[in-house]
């Protein structure tokens, strides 16, 4: 197996790496917010009060979309 081969092998095995923890990430984001939208629910006196959970979800979704940005483009850009 020639330099190069082995150079494009070890590349396209790191973005496998770096995409399945970006699953892994976006799996528990889903759990995390559903725990705390239920936490949420179960403690609150209905709508009256806000929703806070909004907060965590909207900055976390923020570290979610670079990492999916950064995992997901396509090489060479």
């Amino acid at each position: 197996m020639t330099e190069d081969a082995l150079d494009r092998a070890a590349a396209r095995h790191a973005r496998l790496d770096a995409r399945q923890g970006f699953r892994v990430h976006a799996a528990v984001f889903i759990a995390v917010n559903i725990f705390l939208a239920v936490v949420w629910a179960l403690t609150s006196d209905g709508l009256e009060t806000m929703p806070w959970f909004l907060f965590p979800l909207g900055g976390w979704g923020i570290g979610l979309a670079a990492h999916f940005a950064a995992t997901h483009r396509r090489p060479g850009l």
